[in-house]
Protein backbone atom coordinates (compact mmCIF):
# COMPACT_ATOMS: atom_id res chain seq x y z
CA UNK A 1 0.00 0.00 0.00
CA UNK A 2 1.13 3.78 -0.06
CA UNK A 3 1.22 5.37 2.69
CA UNK A 4 0.97 9.21 3.44
CA UNK A 5 2.74 10.78 6.32
CA UNK A 6 0.64 12.66 8.89
CA UNK A 7 1.31 17.09 9.42
CA UNK A 8 0.21 16.28 13.59
CA UNK A 9 -0.88 14.05 16.30
CA UNK A 10 -3.72 14.23 18.28
CA UNK A 11 -5.04 11.56 20.74
CA UNK A 12 -7.67 13.52 22.64
CA UNK A 13 -10.48 11.72 25.31
CA UNK A 14 -13.31 9.61 23.52
CA UNK A 15 -15.57 11.18 26.25
CA UNK A 16 -15.12 14.87 24.70
CA UNK A 17 -17.06 13.19 21.57
CA UNK A 18 -20.68 11.89 22.56
CA UNK A 19 -21.56 11.81 19.11
CA UNK A 20 -18.98 8.78 18.61
CA UNK A 21 -20.25 5.16 18.76
CA UNK A 22 -17.04 2.58 18.87
CA UNK A 23 -17.86 -1.26 18.52
CA UNK A 24 -15.34 -3.90 19.75
CA UNK A 25 -14.31 -5.69 16.80
CA UNK A 26 -11.96 -8.71 15.50
CA UNK A 27 -8.25 -8.45 17.27
CA UNK A 28 -6.16 -10.15 14.53
CA UNK A 29 -2.66 -10.80 15.58
CA UNK A 30 -1.63 -12.19 12.48
CA UNK A 31 1.93 -11.58 10.49
CA UNK A 32 2.33 -9.07 8.40
CA UNK A 33 4.60 -10.87 5.40
CA UNK A 34 6.97 -8.11 3.85
CA UNK A 35 7.47 -9.74 0.27
CA UNK A 36 7.81 -9.19 -3.50
CA UNK A 37 4.31 -10.72 -5.13
CA UNK A 38 3.20 -10.28 -8.96
CA UNK A 39 0.89 -6.81 -8.83
CA UNK A 40 -3.07 -7.82 -9.69
CA UNK A 41 -3.02 -5.25 -11.98
CA UNK A 42 -1.26 -1.89 -13.08
CA UNK A 43 -3.47 -0.16 -11.24
CA UNK A 44 -2.95 -1.85 -7.90
CA UNK A 45 0.72 -1.55 -9.07
CA UNK A 46 0.56 2.04 -8.68
CA UNK A 47 -0.68 1.79 -5.20
CA UNK A 48 2.22 -0.01 -3.98
CA UNK A 49 0.55 -3.17 -4.17
CA UNK A 50 3.25 -5.96 -4.46
CA UNK A 51 5.40 -4.26 -1.73
CA UNK A 52 3.55 -5.41 1.46
CA UNK A 53 1.15 -8.80 1.48
CA UNK A 54 -0.98 -8.72 4.99
CA UNK A 55 -1.50 -12.29 6.54
CA UNK A 56 -5.42 -12.38 8.25
CA UNK A 57 -5.23 -16.06 10.12
CA UNK A 58 -3.12 -17.31 7.65
CA UNK A 59 -4.96 -15.73 4.59
CA UNK A 60 -2.38 -13.37 2.61
CA UNK A 61 -3.91 -10.39 1.25
CA UNK A 62 -2.12 -9.01 -1.20
CA UNK A 63 -4.15 -5.88 -2.59
CA UNK A 64 -6.85 -3.10 -1.91
CA UNK A 65 -9.62 -5.43 -3.17
CA UNK A 66 -8.69 -8.04 -1.44
CA UNK A 67 -8.37 -5.79 1.70
CA UNK A 68 -12.05 -4.51 1.05
CA UNK A 69 -13.10 -8.22 0.38
CA UNK A 70 -11.66 -9.96 3.92
CA UNK A 71 -13.19 -7.29 5.99
CA UNK A 72 -16.90 -8.19 6.72
CA UNK A 73 -15.05 -11.50 7.36
CA UNK A 74 -12.70 -9.66 9.83
CA UNK A 75 -15.49 -8.05 11.47
CA UNK A 76 -18.28 -10.69 11.58
CA UNK A 77 -20.89 -8.54 9.45
CA UNK A 78 -21.45 -6.46 6.19
CA UNK A 79 -20.28 -2.70 7.33
CA UNK A 80 -21.93 0.06 5.94
CA UNK A 81 -21.70 3.60 7.19
CA UNK A 82 -18.69 2.51 8.78
CA UNK A 83 -14.61 3.12 8.74
CA UNK A 84 -13.00 0.06 9.45
CA UNK A 85 -9.59 0.71 10.91
CA UNK A 86 -6.47 -1.89 10.19
CA UNK A 87 -4.07 -0.80 12.96
CA UNK A 88 -0.48 -2.61 12.34
CA UNK A 89 2.87 -2.14 14.26
CA UNK A 90 6.08 -4.32 14.22
CA UNK A 91 4.42 -6.73 11.37
CA UNK A 92 1.54 -7.38 13.22
CA UNK A 93 -2.14 -6.57 13.12
CA UNK A 94 -2.36 -4.89 16.03
CA UNK A 95 -6.47 -4.31 15.84
CA UNK A 96 -9.23 -3.92 13.70
CA UNK A 97 -11.67 -1.59 14.37
CA UNK A 98 -15.17 -0.54 13.22
CA UNK A 99 -16.71 2.99 13.48
CA UNK A 100 -19.58 5.01 12.79
CA UNK A 101 -19.16 7.58 9.53
CA UNK A 102 -20.30 10.82 10.60
CA UNK A 103 -23.42 12.64 9.88
CA UNK A 104 -23.55 15.62 7.46
CA UNK A 105 -23.32 18.33 10.30
CA UNK A 106 -19.92 16.52 11.99
CA UNK A 107 -17.14 18.58 11.01
CA UNK A 108 -14.13 16.30 9.28
CA UNK A 109 -11.51 17.07 11.95
CA UNK A 110 -13.73 16.95 14.99
CA UNK A 111 -14.75 13.18 13.52
CA UNK A 112 -10.97 12.26 12.55
CA UNK A 113 -9.63 13.40 16.46
CA UNK A 114 -12.19 11.18 18.04
CA UNK A 115 -12.27 8.63 15.96
CA UNK A 116 -8.31 8.25 16.35
CA UNK A 117 -8.64 8.48 20.40
CA UNK A 118 -8.60 4.91 20.92
CA UNK A 119 -5.21 3.68 23.10
CA UNK A 120 -3.55 2.34 19.95
CA UNK A 121 -3.57 5.49 18.34
CA UNK A 122 -0.07 6.48 17.83
CA UNK A 123 1.72 3.71 19.14
CA UNK A 124 1.45 1.85 15.59
CA UNK A 125 3.62 2.45 12.62
CA UNK A 126 0.43 2.13 9.65
CA UNK A 127 -2.94 1.89 9.55
CA UNK A 128 -5.28 1.59 7.03
CA UNK A 129 -8.64 2.95 7.06
CA UNK A 130 -11.14 1.40 4.80
CA UNK A 131 -14.61 3.64 4.43
CA UNK A 132 -17.97 2.08 3.21
CA UNK A 133 -20.34 4.47 2.13
CA UNK A 134 -24.40 4.05 3.22
CA UNK A 135 -25.39 1.18 1.21
CA UNK A 136 -28.15 2.19 -0.08
CA UNK A 137 -27.34 6.07 -0.77
CA UNK A 138 -24.52 6.70 -3.71
CA UNK A 139 -21.29 7.66 -2.07
CA UNK A 140 -20.83 11.64 -1.35
CA UNK A 141 -17.15 11.66 -2.77
CA UNK A 142 -16.31 15.14 -1.52
CA UNK A 143 -17.25 14.63 1.47
CA UNK A 144 -15.21 10.96 1.83
CA UNK A 145 -12.30 12.56 0.39
CA UNK A 146 -12.74 15.31 2.94
CA UNK A 147 -12.52 12.70 5.88
CA UNK A 148 -9.68 10.72 4.42
CA UNK A 149 -7.95 13.49 4.52
CA UNK A 150 -8.81 14.83 7.68
CA UNK A 151 -7.36 11.34 9.06
CA UNK A 152 -4.39 11.72 7.68
CA UNK A 153 -3.62 15.62 9.19
CA UNK A 154 -4.82 14.01 12.82
CA UNK A 155 -1.62 12.41 12.53
CA UNK A 156 -3.33 8.70 13.50
CA UNK A 157 -0.23 6.90 12.94
CA UNK A 158 3.38 6.76 11.11
CA UNK A 159 1.70 5.57 8.09
CA UNK A 160 -1.70 6.48 6.84
CA UNK A 161 -3.47 5.22 3.74
CA UNK A 162 -7.38 5.66 3.44
CA UNK A 163 -9.24 3.23 0.55
CA UNK A 164 -13.33 3.32 -0.33
CA UNK A 165 -15.01 0.40 -0.85
CA UNK A 166 -18.53 0.73 -2.43
CA UNK A 167 -20.49 -1.42 -4.99
CA UNK A 168 -17.64 -4.03 -5.46
CA UNK A 169 -15.19 -1.06 -6.52
CA UNK A 170 -12.16 0.26 -4.33
CA UNK A 171 -10.66 3.32 -5.11
CA UNK A 172 -7.94 5.19 -2.46
CA UNK A 173 -9.25 8.41 -1.12
CA UNK A 174 -5.39 10.26 -0.97
CA UNK A 175 -4.86 9.99 -4.97
CA UNK A 176 -5.42 13.08 -6.28
CA UNK A 177 -4.92 11.78 -9.94
CA UNK A 178 -8.01 11.71 -11.86
CA UNK A 179 -6.58 8.98 -14.36
CA UNK A 180 -5.38 6.67 -11.83
CA UNK A 181 -8.40 6.72 -9.33
CA UNK A 182 -11.65 7.55 -11.08
CA UNK A 183 -14.67 8.71 -8.84
CA UNK A 184 -16.29 4.98 -9.26
CA UNK A 185 -12.94 3.52 -8.49
CA UNK A 186 -11.56 0.37 -9.58
CA UNK A 187 -13.78 -2.67 -9.98
CA UNK A 188 -13.37 -5.87 -7.64
CA UNK A 189 -12.67 -9.15 -9.74
CA UNK A 190 -14.75 -11.46 -8.81
CA UNK A 191 -11.89 -14.22 -8.43
CA UNK A 192 -10.45 -12.18 -5.80
CA UNK A 193 -13.68 -11.75 -3.96
CA UNK A 194 -14.51 -15.09 -4.52
CA UNK A 195 -10.70 -16.94 -3.20
CA UNK A 196 -11.17 -14.81 -0.20
CA UNK A 197 -14.47 -16.00 0.82
CA UNK A 198 -13.38 -19.50 -0.01
CA UNK A 199 -10.48 -19.29 2.19
CA UNK A 200 -12.74 -17.59 5.14
CA UNK A 201 -14.75 -20.20 4.65
CA UNK A 202 -12.54 -22.97 4.70
CA UNK A 203 -12.16 -22.03 8.13
CA UNK A 204 -15.70 -21.96 9.33
CA UNK A 205 -16.03 -18.21 8.60
CA UNK A 206 -18.73 -16.31 6.87
CA UNK A 207 -20.13 -12.80 7.74
CA UNK A 208 -23.85 -11.91 9.12
CA UNK A 209 -25.76 -9.04 7.54
CA UNK A 210 -25.00 -6.28 10.17
CA UNK A 211 -23.78 -6.04 13.88
CA UNK A 212 -27.45 -6.28 15.06
CA UNK A 213 -27.80 -9.52 13.56
CA UNK A 214 -24.88 -10.76 15.58
CA UNK A 215 -26.53 -9.23 19.10
CA UNK A 216 -29.70 -10.97 18.03
CA UNK A 217 -27.87 -14.50 17.76
CA UNK A 218 -25.94 -13.64 21.49
CA UNK A 219 -29.28 -12.56 23.09
CA UNK A 220 -31.47 -14.39 25.67
CA UNK A 221 -33.93 -16.89 23.52
CA UNK A 222 -37.09 -16.44 26.00
CA UNK A 223 -38.26 -20.11 25.23
CA UNK A 224 -34.49 -21.58 26.65
CA UNK A 225 -34.49 -19.62 29.05
CA UNK A 226 -38.00 -20.75 30.04
CA UNK A 227 -37.38 -24.50 29.83
CA UNK A 228 -33.56 -23.75 31.95
CA UNK A 229 -35.51 -21.96 34.58
CA UNK A 230 -38.22 -24.60 34.76
CA UNK A 231 -36.00 -27.46 35.82
CA UNK A 232 -35.37 -25.46 38.98
CA UNK A 233 -31.92 -26.89 39.34
CA UNK A 234 -30.73 -23.10 39.48
CA UNK A 235 -33.22 -22.09 42.39
CA UNK A 236 -30.93 -23.67 45.15
CA UNK A 237 -26.99 -24.28 45.29
CA UNK A 238 -26.62 -27.38 44.56
CA UNK A 239 -22.87 -28.67 44.48
CA UNK A 240 -21.71 -24.94 45.15
CA UNK A 241 -22.98 -25.64 49.27
CA UNK A 242 -21.06 -28.99 49.44
CA UNK A 243 -18.31 -29.21 50.98
CA UNK A 244 -14.96 -31.26 51.88
CA UNK A 245 -14.07 -33.97 49.24
CA UNK A 246 -17.25 -34.13 48.33
CA UNK A 247 -17.06 -30.69 47.01
CA UNK A 248 -14.08 -30.83 44.72
CA UNK A 249 -15.33 -34.19 43.39
CA UNK A 250 -18.26 -32.17 42.22
CA UNK A 251 -15.96 -29.27 40.62
CA UNK A 252 -13.91 -32.27 38.76
CA UNK A 253 -17.23 -33.89 37.16
CA UNK A 254 -18.19 -30.48 36.19
CA UNK A 255 -15.13 -29.44 34.75
CA UNK A 256 -15.53 -32.39 32.35
CA UNK A 257 -19.23 -31.56 31.92
CA UNK A 258 -18.71 -28.15 30.63
CA UNK A 259 -15.31 -29.12 28.50
CA UNK A 260 -17.84 -32.42 26.86
CA UNK A 261 -20.31 -29.86 26.21
CA UNK A 262 -18.02 -26.91 24.57
CA UNK A 263 -15.81 -29.90 22.81
CA UNK A 264 -19.55 -31.47 20.95
CA UNK A 265 -21.45 -29.14 18.20
CA UNK A 266 -23.73 -32.17 18.35
CA UNK A 267 -24.66 -31.80 21.90
CA UNK A 268 -27.90 -32.37 22.77
CA UNK A 269 -29.51 -28.87 24.39
CA UNK A 270 -31.67 -30.34 26.97
CA UNK A 271 -32.59 -27.78 29.82
CA UNK A 272 -31.45 -29.74 32.60
CA UNK A 273 -28.36 -30.38 31.22
CA UNK A 274 -27.50 -26.84 30.33
CA UNK A 275 -29.19 -26.03 33.80
CA UNK A 276 -26.01 -28.02 35.00
CA UNK A 277 -23.61 -26.33 33.30
CA UNK A 278 -24.75 -23.02 33.99
CA UNK A 279 -24.69 -24.04 37.57
CA UNK A 280 -21.01 -25.49 37.11
CA UNK A 281 -20.06 -21.99 35.97
CA UNK A 282 -21.01 -20.21 39.26
CA UNK A 283 -17.75 -21.74 40.98
CA UNK A 284 -14.83 -19.65 39.71
CA UNK A 285 -13.08 -23.16 39.79
CA UNK A 286 -15.13 -24.59 37.62
CA UNK A 287 -15.35 -21.51 35.45
CA UNK A 288 -11.19 -20.94 35.55
CA UNK A 289 -10.07 -24.62 35.09
CA UNK A 290 -12.19 -24.74 32.02
CA UNK A 291 -10.56 -21.63 30.70
CA UNK A 292 -7.27 -22.93 31.73
CA UNK A 293 -7.97 -25.79 28.75
CA UNK A 294 -9.34 -23.58 26.47
CA UNK A 295 -5.91 -21.73 26.26
CA UNK A 296 -4.51 -24.97 24.86
CA UNK A 297 -7.02 -25.98 21.96
CA UNK A 298 -6.60 -25.62 18.91
CA UNK A 299 -8.14 -22.86 17.09
CA UNK A 300 -10.24 -24.84 15.41
CA UNK A 301 -11.75 -27.12 18.51
CA UNK A 302 -12.04 -23.39 20.66
CA UNK A 303 -14.08 -22.20 17.40
CA UNK A 304 -16.43 -25.28 18.63
CA UNK A 305 -16.18 -24.07 21.84
CA UNK A 306 -17.04 -20.13 21.63
CA UNK A 307 -20.38 -21.30 19.74
CA UNK A 308 -21.06 -24.01 21.83
CA UNK A 309 -20.77 -21.26 25.10
CA UNK A 310 -23.19 -19.20 22.49
CA UNK A 311 -25.90 -21.49 23.00
CA UNK A 312 -25.95 -21.70 26.01
CA UNK A 313 -25.42 -18.33 26.87
CA UNK A 314 -28.78 -17.95 25.03
CA UNK A 315 -30.23 -19.90 27.45
CA UNK A 316 -29.21 -18.69 30.33
CA UNK A 317 -31.16 -16.55 32.75
CA UNK A 318 -30.19 -13.16 34.07
CA UNK A 319 -28.12 -14.56 37.28
CA UNK A 320 -26.06 -16.98 35.33
CA UNK A 321 -25.53 -14.71 32.26
CA UNK A 322 -21.97 -12.94 33.42
CA UNK A 323 -20.28 -16.45 33.85
CA UNK A 324 -20.78 -18.11 30.46
CA UNK A 325 -20.74 -15.10 28.94
CA UNK A 326 -17.29 -14.53 30.20
CA UNK A 327 -15.94 -17.91 28.84
CA UNK A 328 -17.91 -16.99 25.44
CA UNK A 329 -16.13 -14.05 25.47
CA UNK A 330 -12.76 -15.60 25.93
CA UNK A 331 -13.52 -18.12 23.29
CA UNK A 332 -14.25 -15.77 20.75
CA UNK A 333 -11.27 -13.31 21.66
CA UNK A 334 -9.00 -16.42 21.40
CA UNK A 335 -9.96 -17.35 17.46
CA UNK A 336 -9.75 -13.46 16.69
CA UNK A 337 -13.59 -13.38 16.33
CA UNK A 338 -13.51 -9.64 18.30
CA UNK A 339 -17.41 -8.45 17.54
CA UNK A 340 -18.84 -11.40 18.85
CA UNK A 341 -16.60 -11.33 21.87
CA UNK A 342 -17.78 -8.02 22.34
CA UNK A 343 -21.12 -8.83 22.33
CA UNK A 344 -20.32 -11.46 25.07
CA UNK A 345 -18.36 -8.81 27.21
CA UNK A 346 -20.99 -6.74 27.09
CA UNK A 347 -23.61 -9.12 27.76
CA UNK A 348 -21.48 -10.11 31.01
CA UNK A 349 -21.36 -6.47 31.96
CA UNK A 350 -24.91 -5.64 31.48
CA UNK A 351 -25.89 -8.64 33.63
CA UNK A 352 -23.46 -8.00 36.85
CA UNK A 353 -20.92 -4.68 36.27
CA UNK A 354 -19.12 -5.49 39.17
CA UNK A 355 -18.28 -9.01 37.93
CA UNK A 356 -14.51 -9.12 38.04
CA UNK A 357 -13.63 -11.72 34.85
CA UNK A 358 -15.66 -9.45 32.79
CA UNK A 359 -13.95 -6.42 34.05
CA UNK A 360 -10.87 -7.63 33.59
CA UNK A 361 -11.70 -8.63 30.01
CA UNK A 362 -13.07 -5.57 29.27
CA UNK A 363 -9.75 -3.99 30.32
CA UNK A 364 -7.67 -6.01 27.77
CA UNK A 365 -9.82 -5.75 24.72
CA UNK A 366 -10.21 -1.92 25.64
CA UNK A 367 -6.41 -1.64 25.39
CA UNK A 368 -5.87 -3.99 22.18
CA UNK A 369 -4.73 -6.42 23.73
CA UNK A 370 -3.37 -9.26 22.01
CA UNK A 371 -5.30 -12.77 22.62
CA UNK A 372 -1.72 -14.16 22.41
CA UNK A 373 -1.01 -12.49 26.30
CA UNK A 374 -4.44 -14.25 27.56
CA UNK A 375 -3.10 -17.53 26.31
CA UNK A 376 0.45 -17.52 27.25
CA UNK A 377 -0.69 -16.15 30.54
CA UNK A 378 -3.26 -18.96 31.37
CA UNK A 379 0.14 -21.62 30.19
CA UNK A 380 2.28 -20.01 32.18
CA UNK A 381 -0.08 -21.22 35.24
CA UNK A 382 -0.26 -24.99 36.52
CA UNK A 383 -3.47 -26.51 36.14
CA UNK A 384 -3.99 -26.83 40.11
CA UNK A 385 -3.18 -23.29 40.43
CA UNK A 386 -6.66 -22.68 39.00
CA UNK A 387 -8.63 -25.59 40.36
CA UNK A 388 -7.38 -24.95 43.64
CA UNK A 389 -5.91 -21.36 44.12
CA UNK A 390 -4.61 -20.67 47.51
CA UNK A 391 -6.41 -17.85 47.91
CA UNK A 392 -10.36 -17.45 49.85
CA UNK A 393 -12.99 -18.18 47.31
CA UNK A 394 -15.36 -15.70 46.03
CA UNK A 395 -18.11 -17.11 43.85
CA UNK A 396 -19.02 -13.50 42.44
CA UNK A 397 -15.69 -13.13 40.46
Amino acid sequence: MRFARPSREGKPSTAEFPFLTFHRSLRLWSPVHRETVDPVCPHDAAHGVGMTSLSAEGIHLHSPAAICCAIPYLLGFHPSASAVLVWLQDSRIVLTQRIDLPAPEIAATLWAKAAGAHPVAGTTEAVIAVLFPQDDIPPDHVRLRELAHAIVDEGWSERIDVIRAHSDAWSDLLCDDPACCLPEGEPIDPCVRDAIAAEFAGRGLSPMESRDAIVTSLGPHADLVKQVTSTGLLMGDRGVGRTGEEREAWRDDMVVAVLAWARDRSASPEPLRMATLLLALRDTRVRDTVLWELARLRPRKVVVAADQFARLLRAAPGEDVAAVATCACVSYWLVGDGTRAGIALDRALDADPNYRMAQILDNALHLGCPPSQWRDAMRSLRREECRRPGEPEDAST
